[in-house]
């Protein structure tokens, strides 16, 4: 009898010990994967469009203009720049706050899945700590939308050259290097 309430008392011992080690490595998980990105700043976003051979222009002008004209001008855009070569599109854009990059990247999605969206299609999306992840490969395009805080990102290219756009997000810092 005494062996059958050992065997009884190690299994209370045990269950709880492997459930707290399988807890502990979801959370270990979960929360190494919860750190925030830093913002890039504009100067440092020209540097690295520069870097990867291309020319931007500052358009902070331009889509202050475009979006009173839309009547989607929300906030303030303090800084944007631009590169546009062949498929290549990647806009840049520096907000007020937060909540007004937010209120862009909820646009830009939008826009995406409208005009973008196909039956076959390859959908990421994360959203952790401080930052918000948003891509598709869908109808020969590959879309990325990225807010770090206060900025936004909204790049895209033929499928082909996705690389090409997924390295310059790696470089602004706002995806990590696989």
């Amino acid at each position: 009898e005494s062996n059958v309430m050992n065997k009884r008392n190690l299994k209370f011992i045990i269950f709880p010990i492997i459930v707290v080690l399988l807890l502990g490595t979801i959370y270990a998980v979960i929360f190494s994967r919860w750190k925030d990105k830093t913002p890039a700043t504009y100067e440092q976003v020209w540097s690295v469009l520069e870097e990867n051979g291309y020319t931007p222009t500052d358009t902070t002008e331009h889509f202050i203009n475009n979006w009173k004209e839309q009547n989607t001008l929300k906030g303030v855009l303090n800084k944007a720049v631009t590169v546009q070569q062949d498929d290549i599109r990647f806009d840049y854009y520096m907000f007020d706050s937060k909540s007004t990059a937010d209120y862009y990247r909820g646009l830009y999605i939008s826009y995406t899945r409208s005009n973008r969206y196909d039956v076959k299609n390859v959908e990421f999306s994360e959203r952790l700590a401080n930052y918000t992840i948003y891509t598709i490969k869908a109808a020969g395009m590959y879309t990325a939308v990225v807010m770090v805080d206060n900025t936004l990102v909204f790049a895209y290219s033929d499928s082909e050259n996705s690389s090409v756009i997924y390295d310059m997000i790696v470089d602004i810092g706002y995806f990590d290097k696989d």
